[in-house]
């Protein structure tokens, strides 16, 4: 994937570990360089790959995300997006508060929404863009107690299909890729007795192991290529056949 994308400059959201850090050095791999935004500290990664930068934003506030937006556009025109940031929180239904939910939905959603509006008109008077929304496996076996997050997830997918139909005509593609179970720092901080865990979702996948960070960054890294001009509005469940759809 050496070159793929050079020249070109990626903003990466949750880039600061995970799936999101994991994406970001993926592209810059590729050669392009990128905007890691956090609100944890991406400095230190960010001083690893050539020509990036760590861009620090709370992705709840709308104000935050507009300052950010401006800082970035100082540094350079991005040409990819990808918003790997997202909440996990796990409460019952029943008891979620609506400010909780509108929390979730603050950063999982409507950051992903604003952060296209923001990017969008640069990446069409360049005639060429690539928007990648990170969703999740668990909108198709949804577990117990995280409404807010699957419906969040299940809203970044509607949003990627209306990007994709607003923007197609201006040399934009937005797809969404959805992971199964992957075992990063997030989740084995989320979830006790993560290896039983990780083993009962793997035994019902048709590959019986989970997916790493690189694998879930190498399928945004393609879809982020000119290789993909012609894929838009897709969701790609990367999940080693979790759905068999």
């Amino acid at each position: 994937m050496d070159g793929v994308h050079a020249g070109r400059t990626a903003l990466v959201t949750g880039a600061a570990r995970g799936i999101g850090l994991s994406i970001a050095r993926a592209l810059a791999q590729g050669g392009a360089r990128v905007a890691l935004v956090d609100r944890l500290p991406a400095d230190e990664p960010a001083a690893t790959l050539p020509g990036s930068r760590a861009f620090s934003c709370d992705l709840a506030d709308p104000d935050a995300i507009a300052t950010l937006l401006d800082e970035v556009a100082a540094w350079g025109r991005c040409d990819m997006l990808v918003h790997a940031a997202g909440l996990f929180p796990t409460t019952p239904a029943d008891t979620l508060t609506l400010d909780a939910w509108r929390r979730v939905f603050a950063v999982n959603l409507d950051a992903a929404m604003l952060l296209a509006q923001g990017l969008a008109p640069a990446m069409r008077s360049g005639g060429w863009g690539r928007m990648v929304m990170i969703s999740s496996g668990t909108i198709g076996v949804p577990r117990r107690e995280v409404a807010a997050y699957v419906a969040s997830k299940m809203g970044l997918i509607g949003l990627t299909r209306a990007l994709a139909s607003d923007l197609g005509a201006d040399g934009i593609t937005a797809n969404a890729v959805a992971p199964g179970f992957v075992s990063t720092e997030g989740t084995r901080e989320k979830f006790d007795r993560i290896d039983a865990l990780a083993s009962s979702i793997a035994a019902c996948q048709s590959i019986p192991r989970l997916a790493t960070p690189e694998e879930i960054a190498s399928a945004v890294s393609f879809l982020c290529s000119d290789g993909a001009a012609m894929i838009s509005g897709q969701t790609w469940m990367v999940d080693g056949g979790w759905h068999r759809l």
